[in-house]
């Protein structure tokens, strides 16, 4: 993506994007924990879970944020970015 491409981004937009981009982060640490919990079985003898390895990686980050505490991430946002 350009500078410009990303300058021209609508909030919406970029908060989709980023929403992919930790998507995708998190398959890959589930690929991750399985294959882990695959050769961890292997060696061990003993079946373990993919969750117990890597919790995280199968829990949602994602948690909705309160009216009160989006407006005072935008009045952040708007002091970081000198916006009136």
């Amino acid at each position: 993506m350009s500078h410009e491409e990303f300058e021209n981004l609508t909030p919406a937009e970029l908060l989709e994007l980023v929403e992919a981009f930790n998507e995708k982060e998190r398959r890959e640490w589930r690929r991750v924990a399985w294959l882990a919990a695959a050769i961890i079985s292997a060696l061990a003898g003993k079946s373990i879970s993919p969750k117990r390895l890597l919790p995280a990686a199968f829990e949602s980050e994602q948690r909705k944020m309160s009216r009160e505490e989006a407006k005072e991430e935008l009045k952040k946002l708007k002091e970081r970015l000198r916006i009136e």
